[in-house]
């Protein structure tokens, strides 16, 4: 039986990760740096921390990383502020299921409190979670299993009591090491051997969650 589902924000529920994508690629060549295209997208779902030693180790020391986050940050804000922000497919479907069938949810998201709280609210989903725990409420993030622990604890679940719903190579291996019911649902991260074998299962989209939880929860 799933007691609890774990919810990522980027990617999986909120249509972002290319806009933080393209963002990222724009300021880094902006700045005169060569975007690493699959480099950039083996460092989604890292804290905010994370992300920038990850960019460190790979354009150096002197990589002017507050600098680049000015512009990433402004750019960012300039799509959400003129085009919005979409929740993903099935998003609203599925946690309006859990809501009728009484299985508790929580976001557990990298990304730290406040912003993630504006782009769950511009996407309609604020005020969705009975759980709510952030990047910047753990000492180590994603991939380590922190996070999800922590919210699982929080919905007064057991780990392997619970779902956790990741997009990112980062988010599943989280949500493996946290002994969760790990599902995939991908969106720019390629499918690969490695997070097929961590991923209990895959799916195409949080609508075919509700269909994998009615037959979990039947059996």
């Amino acid at each position: 039986m799933i007691e609890g589902v774990l919810f990522d924000m980027d990617g999986l529920l909120v249509d972002t990760e290319p806009i933080y994508h393209n963002a990222n690629t724009e300021a880094i060549a902006s700045m005169g740096y060569e975007p690493d295209d699959a480099y950039l997208r083996q460092c989604m779902g890292l804290s905010v921390q994370a992300w920038g030693e990850a960019l460190y180790a790979h354009y150096g020391k002197d990589f002017p990383l507050d600098e680049m986050r000015r512009r990433m940050d402004k750019i960012r804000t300039r799509v959400f502020e003129e085009d919005g922000i979409q929740s993903m497919k099935g998003a609203k479907e599925l946690l309006d299921y859990l809501d009728e069938k009484g299985i508790p949810k929580a976001v557990a998201s990298s990304t730290p409190k406040e912003k993630a709280q504006y782009i769950l609210g511009r996407a309609g989903l604020g005020g969705r979670f009975e759980v709510e725990v952030y990047g910047d409420m753990v000492k180590r993030s994603k991939p380590n299993p922190d996070i999800f622990l922590l919210a699982a604890s929080l919905l007064g679940k057991e780990p392997e009591k619970c779902m956790g719903l990741e997009d990112s190579q980062n988010g599943i291996r989280a949500c493996r090491a946290a002994n969760l019911f790990t599902v995939w649902v991908p969106d720019l991260a390629p499918v690969t051997p490695e997070l097929l074998s961590l991923a209990d299962r895959k799916v195409d989209s949080l609508l075919d969650v509700i269909t994998l939880l009615e037959e979990l929860n039947r059996a």
